[in-house]
């Protein structure tokens, strides 16, 4: 499954098969062009400005990081996770493969980058105990240069 850059341009991205199907985490970088509603259980609803975010997630299980990283990139989606309301209403996606990581470890290093903010407390993170949220803002465009990018440019949910 090849994912579409940009479609003006008629550029591709790489091939979501060269993900590797194992455990890890990924990082998902996503521009919204407009505000987007946020409602999610156990969580206040909120609205989150255009501009760029960054979501750490993990995938350990079937089919791994290939698996998770194709279903975010997937149009038509019917949501599940909390970043799926964020996905769905992206004007663009890019997204990073890390075999073996953990999120935690990577939002931590997100956390650190010069304007990051925690947008909205408890974001993706039901199941952790150790981070604020799994979303941060990002006052510019995340650099994404490493194996295994893949990058779409609308991912619209049912």
């Amino acid at each position: 499954m090849t994912t579409d850059l940009d479609r003006k341009s008629g550029a591709r991205g790489p091939n979501v098969a060269d993900i590797p199907p194992i455990s890890g985490a990924y990082i998902l970088a996503i521009r919204t062009a407009r505000p987007v509603e946020i409602t999610v259980r156990g969580l206040p609803a909120a609205s989150l400005r255009p501009g760029w975010y960054a979501y750490a997630g993990s995938a350990r299980g079937p089919g791994g990081l290939a698996a998770r990283i194709a279903r975010h990139l997937r149009i038509g989606k019917t949501p599940h996770w909390h970043v799926d309301r964020l996905t769905c209403a992206a004007a663009r996606i890019d997204a990073l493969a890390f075999p073996g990581a953990y999120e935690c470890l990577l939002l931590a290093r997100l956390r650190d980058l010069p304007g990051a903010t925690i947008p909205l407390p408890g974001f993706g993170a039901s199941d952790c105990t150790a981070c604020p949220a799994h979303l941060v803002a990002l006052a510019e465009p995340l650099a994404l240069d490493a194996p295994y990018r893949t990058l779409t440019r609308r991912a619209s949910c049912r």
